[in-house]
This record gives structure tokens, sequence and C-alpha cells, in this order.
């Protein structure tokens, strides 16, 4: 448990979830770039890797399966308390479930499906381990960026309710979306996708719950950080109200291909999704390609991609994504990208909208090709 305080006590001084704005560069490039022999990591923690560790993710790990999960289904997963913070620097309010609330519930479960595998996740050096763990416990910089741009588009007016965010982890963007859907009760369609499916039960769906929380029950709006008690009846209120309000939820795990694709298609069709998100999702090369065919097959009108500039070590880049995309776009889409920070480390968006697609974007959700 003194670990757990020790983590939770770098959380709350956002040692972990966010750079901080002081760092030079050479500290950034530190953090940043960590090159180990099983892939690259963002490194946002200071612990040595133990040798155990190394030696187990030099094992070719077995396959992640892709799954499809329905609201209902994954709430058995929520705990009787959830511990939330402020995000800060978005142009709404969101809160986040703490990272050390994570460890807390995992230590804490006699659940056969807890295994220690997810809290070596949560202690490791590595925020990222290939076909293993695509870093979603972490809030990340390009989310926050993402958060702002969706701001300027106006998904009422322009009826961007059927939402897909792509490697969602704390899902902070596709949250920003639901505040503004929920406030008119516009129906939606939200869909978390997540190479993880312990991400989007413990980070994504009480993201979802405590965010859904704060926009219908009494609470004090000044506290940065507090804690709410999750009792069933106001898990059965949380559910009834999507519903009451035709907000359809479901949960995606796995890699992106045509097997997800296939189960995407069963449920909802080609290009069904009038917005798309990603953030953060651009940094390795060989993903480039399932991620294209992924937003090629979805998206009815808009995709917002953010990422970093460069990611060094790596070879993902903003300009390797945007080149890749551009060859297979139609010439009479919008397609451009968007500066969203030039110090340190740049970071920039991508911005593109289908022009054939453009007239229908007022059609019922119920539409399918």
């Amino acid at each position: 448990m003194k670990r757990a305080a020790q983590f939770a006590e770098a959380v709350i001084h956002n040692k972990v979830l966010v750079f901080s704005k002081d760092w030079g560069i050479q500290e950034i490039l530190k953090k940043s770039v960590r090159m180990q022999a099983e892939g690259f990591t963002f490194g946002f923690y200071d612990e040595p890797k133990p040798q155990q560790q190394q030696e187990t993710q030099n094992k070719d790990p077995a396959p992640v399966p892709i799954e499809s999960v329905s609201l209902g289904r994954i709430l058995k997963y929520i705990p009787s308390k959830l511990s939330y913070a402020r995000v800060h620097g978005l142009p709404n309010k969101v809160v986040q479930r703490e990272l050390w609330d994570v460890k807390i519930q995992l230590m804490e479960s006699d659940s056969l499906e807890s295994t220690p595998s997810e809290l070596k996740l949560l202690d490791s050096a590595n925020d990222l381990v290939p076909k293993v763990y695509e870093g979603g416990f972490k809030t990340w910089e390009c989310s926050i960026d993402l958060c702002h741009e969706i701001k300027k588009i106006n998904i009422l007016d322009r009826n961007l309710s059927r939402i897909l965010e792509l490697g969602c982890g704390s899902a902070l963007p596709i949250l920003s979306c639901f505040q503004e859907l929920y406030q008119r009760r516009e129906p939606s369609t939200l869909v978390f996708q997540d190479y993880n499916i312990d991400v989007l039960r413990y980070i994504t769906l009480p993201n979802l719950l405590l965010n859904w929380y704060f926009n219908t029950q009494e609470h004090d709006s000044s506290q940065e950080h507090g804690t709410i008690n999750v009792t069933e009846n106001l898990l059965q209120e949380f559910s009834d109200d999507f519903a009451r309000n035709s907000i359809t939820c479901e949960f995606l795990s796995g890699p992106w291909g045509s097997e997800m694709q296939n189960m995407i298609q069963q449920s909802y069709g080609s290009h069904y999704f009038s917005l798309i998100l990603a953030s953060e999702t651009i940094y390795s090369i060989p993903s480039l390609e399932p991620f294209i065919y992924m937003l090629l097959e979805n998206t009815r009108n808009i995709a917002l991609i953010a990422g970093k500039d460069l990611y060094f070590g790596v070879g993902g880049s903003i300009l390797e994504f945007y080149l890749r995309l551009q060859k297979v776009v139609s010439s009479e889409d919008s397609l451009r990208t968007v500066k969203s920070s030039f110090s340190n480390v740049g970071r920039s968006l991508v911005y593109w909208e289908r022009s054939f697609i453009a007239e229908s974007s007022t059609e019922s959700s119920s539409v399918k090709k």
C-alpha cells in the first residue's frame, strides 16, 4: 500500500499524466525516448525495469483477442467508490479516474479476472509493450489538443453525433463530445475502442460514469479531487438515463484490422461514424496501415487525429501519417494539418473531411449503407 500511496502522490502533483510545462527539451527527450529491447516506451516512470519483466516481454506474446462489450455488461467492473481528479487545460470541465485508484481496486479485488499482469502494467517503466499494452492507462498531451479542436468544430450544429474514438484510453476527446451532446439530450452513438480490454474496464468506463455523474448529480463543483460512492441504484440510473435519451455505447478492444472491421460492419455498416477521433495513435510506422484502413472504412464525415510532429527513435510522425493518408483519400476531400503546439516536442492535428458525404451529414443515425 505504501507504493500505491506514493503513486497517488505522484499523480496528484501531475508527474505521471502530463508533461510539466517547466521541463526543458533535454528532460522531455530523456523521458519521451527510451528504446528497450522489446520496443518503444514513452517512459513517464523513473523506476528501473525489473530483469524478470524484461525476460517476460522478450517472449512472443499471445494475440490480443477482439472483443465487443455493451454498456450493461461492462458495468460490473465499476467499484463501489471512484476517486477522480479534474483535468486541467480543457475547454470544458472534464474529470477522470485517478490511476492510484485503479491500483487499489486491483490489489483489493479477489476476482480471477484481475490478474497480476494489470498491476505490472501500471507499475512498469514502459508505457508501451508491443502487442501487449498500448499505453491506454495514461492521459497523453495530444488528447488535450484534440479536445480543443472538438470545441471549434461545433459538433451539435453539424450533427456529429455518431462518434468512434480509436485508441481511446482515458477517452477525454469523446467524453468532451459526450458532454456537449448530453447537455441537449441528443441521441448519439459512442463507441470506445482501445487495444486493451482492461483499459476500457478500469479507465474508460469509469471516466464515462464520472462525467455523466457531474452532469446529473448534486456535487461541489469547486473540488479538484474527490471520491464518489457508486451504488447499485446509481448504476441503474446511469443505464436508464442512457436508454431514455437514446445514447448507445459500445466498448471494442483488440488490434485494428479486418477482424475488428467485420465486427463494426455487422453492427453499424460502412462509413457510419460522422466523427472519428484519435490521439497518439501514429507513433508506430507498422500500425499506420491498419489505422488508416479503419479511418477509410468508418469515416462518414470528419476524422480528427492528433499526434506529435515526430516520435523520436521510432519513425512515426504527423507528416508521415499525413502523406500516407493523402495518397488514399479523394482529391476533393478537405485534408489539412493544424499546429497545436510549438514548444519542446511539437504537436499537430490532421483534419480530414469527406466531400462526397458532406451534404448527407444530417441523415438519421439509423441509416446504414
